[in-house]
This record gives structure tokens, C-alpha cells and sequence, in this order.
């Protein structure tokens, strides 16, 4: 498989996906919540930054907001783009098919800026892929192996691979086999910098999956 070749933004600029914006659109980011991130560092070169939530508490919402701060030209009040190098956006999800995915990561929040960025320009910079046919045990080398291609691909690009544990890397948060899951990922990907998404389950004392 040519996972290059793969990905939903191709496929969406091909006009292979059909995609309704106004069943699927994204509700606003609560004006509270950006504020807390002012001032912050946000996402660090080579380090992880770890978003936790509970169940709909707009995780996704918030790694797609930080994305946008990146991939456009004009920054949102309070972020400041600290590095000038070639920036690219692995995403990965398991649970959207393709048509459900390019509405959340794709129409959501770049169309504003028109037909024009996404096709000229954001299809340079965003990779998208669904994990959905891939099985628990295979995603982790799965994802290696597409970081690795572009990474070859691409040999100068700082790489921002974006990943939700509690779909993508497991089945159970809390059970024990599941410890090491992310660990496991960072040894892998190595050089980049890497967001990810976990639900707040592991904040439970009395359970023993992940620490």
C-alpha cells in the first residue's frame, strides 16, 4: 500500500470524497478555553504535547484549533509562531470513514479560506489518514511506516504527527496491556514533534492500564 498516495486530502482535492460541511460542521471554540492557552508553549520541536479530556469535552476540536495556528498565515490573538521552517501535519483517526473525516479536519476549518489555500497550499502541509481498516495490533508500525515515507519524502519538513490514544493505539485505556502503548509510539517517531489526545480515564488512581 502507498500510503503517500492514500491519504484523504488527496482524495478529497480528486473530488473522490463527497462531503456535506453543513450535517458535519464543527462548533466554535469556547472563548474561555483559548484564553487559558495564552502565553503558553504550546507544542515544542521533538517533544510531546498532551491534550486531556473527557468523552466529547473537544479534545479533537482543540488539536485541530492548534493545527490551524500553524497552517495558515495569519495567527489567531495570542499565538505567536515561534519557528520559521517547513511545517507538516500528519493526522491520523481511526473512527471517521474518509467522507466524515475530510468534513472535520479539512472543510471545518479551512474553507473560509477558500478552494484556492486548500488545493495550493494546504495540500502541501497536511497529511490525513483513517486508521479505521487497520487492526489495534498493527497501528503503531503503521503510523511508523508513514511518518517514514514522508520523512524520506520530505527530508528538510519538521513533522507534527497527530494521534488520539484511546482509538488509534488501544482498545481499552485501562487495561494493563495497554501500558507502554505511547511510549512505544515516541521511540518510533522519532525527530518530530507529537500531539497527542488521551481521555482523562488514566487519571484514575485505582486503575492500572495507562500511567
Amino acid at each position: 500500500m502507498d500510503y503517500i498516495k492514500d491519504n484523504v486530502l488527496r482524495k478529497y482535492l480528486n473530488g473522490e470524497i463527497d462531503t456535506d460541511i453543513e450535517k458535519n460542521s464543527i462548533l466554535n471554540l469556547d472563548k474561555e478555553l483559548i484564553k487559558v492557552c495564552e502565553g503558553k508553549t504550546l507544542l515544542v520541536k521533538g517533544e510531546m504535547t498532551l491534550i486531556v479530556g473527557g468523552k466529547n469535552s473537544g479534545k479533537s476540536k482543540l488539536m485541530n484549533y492548534l493545527l490551524k495556528q500553524l497552517l495558515i498565515d495569519e495567527l489567531d490573538l495570542g499565538f505567536e509562531l515561534k519557528t520559521k521552517e517547513d511545517i507538516k501535519v500528519i493526522h491520523f483517526d481511526s473512527e471517521m470513514s474518509e467522507n466524515r473525516l475530510a468534513n472535520w479536519s479539512i472543510d471545518a476549518p479551512y474553507n473560509q479560506y477558500g478552494n484556492e489555500y486548500i488545493e495550493e497550499i494546504l495540500s502541501d502541509k497536511l497529511f490525513i489518514y483513517t486508521l479505521k481498516k487497520e487492526t489495534i495490533t498493527e497501528r503503531v508500525s503503521c503510523i511508523h511506516s508513514i511518518y517514514k515515507q514522508l520523512q524520506n519524502k520530505f527530508i528538510k519538513t519538521q513533522f507534527i504527527i497527530c494521534v488520539d490514544v484511546g482509538t488509534c493505539l488501544t482498545s481499552d485505556l485501562n487495561n494493563q496491556n495497554s501500558q507502554g502503548v505511547i511510549d512505544d509510539l515516541v521511540r518510533q517517531l522519532d525527530q518530530c514533534t507529537l500531539i497527542v489526545t488521551i481521555h482523562d480515564s488514566l487519571k484514575l488512581e485505582e486503575k492500572k492500564g495507562i500511567s
